[in-house]
Protein backbone atom coordinates (compact mmCIF):
# COMPACT_ATOMS: atom_id res chain seq x y z
CA UNK A 1 0.00 0.00 0.00
CA UNK A 2 1.24 3.48 -0.79
CA UNK A 3 2.43 5.70 2.00
CA UNK A 4 1.32 9.34 1.97
CA UNK A 5 4.13 11.85 2.34
CA UNK A 6 2.94 15.26 3.50
CA UNK A 7 1.68 17.36 1.81
CA UNK A 8 1.10 15.89 -1.65
CA UNK A 9 3.37 12.96 -2.44
CA UNK A 10 3.05 9.22 -2.19
CA UNK A 11 5.77 6.61 -1.80
CA UNK A 12 4.77 3.39 -3.56
CA UNK A 13 5.70 -0.10 -2.42
CA UNK A 14 8.17 -0.39 -5.32
CA UNK A 15 10.05 2.67 -4.01
CA UNK A 16 8.80 5.17 -6.62
CA UNK A 17 7.71 8.54 -5.26
CA UNK A 18 4.76 10.18 -6.99
CA UNK A 19 4.33 13.93 -6.57
CA UNK A 20 0.99 15.68 -7.05
CA UNK A 21 -0.48 19.12 -6.55
CA UNK A 22 -2.10 19.47 -3.11
CA UNK A 23 -5.45 20.26 -4.74
CA UNK A 24 -5.32 16.96 -6.66
CA UNK A 25 -4.86 15.04 -3.41
CA UNK A 26 -7.71 16.91 -1.69
CA UNK A 27 -10.07 16.23 -4.62
CA UNK A 28 -9.13 12.54 -4.75
CA UNK A 29 -9.77 12.16 -1.02
CA UNK A 30 -13.09 13.97 -1.33
CA UNK A 31 -14.21 11.73 -4.22
CA UNK A 32 -13.03 8.62 -2.39
CA UNK A 33 -15.06 9.65 0.66
CA UNK A 34 -18.15 10.28 -1.50
CA UNK A 35 -17.76 6.85 -3.12
CA UNK A 36 -17.45 5.21 0.31
CA UNK A 37 -20.59 6.96 1.57
CA UNK A 38 -22.57 6.04 -1.56
CA UNK A 39 -21.53 2.39 -1.43
CA UNK A 40 -22.35 2.21 2.27
CA UNK A 41 -25.80 3.70 1.68
CA UNK A 42 -26.39 1.26 -1.20
CA UNK A 43 -25.50 -1.70 1.00
CA UNK A 44 -27.83 -0.45 3.72
CA UNK A 45 -30.63 -0.11 1.18
CA UNK A 46 -30.05 -3.65 -0.12
CA UNK A 47 -30.05 -5.07 3.40
CA UNK A 48 -33.24 -3.21 4.20
CA UNK A 49 -34.90 -4.59 1.05
CA UNK A 50 -33.81 -8.12 1.91
CA UNK A 51 -35.23 -7.81 5.42
CA UNK A 52 -38.57 -6.62 4.05
CA UNK A 53 -38.63 -9.49 1.56
CA UNK A 54 -38.17 -12.01 4.38
CA UNK A 55 -41.31 -10.81 6.15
Amino acid sequence: MSQELFPSSYLRDCGHQSDFFERTIREAKRESHKLFICSTLSLMSIRSSLRRAQW
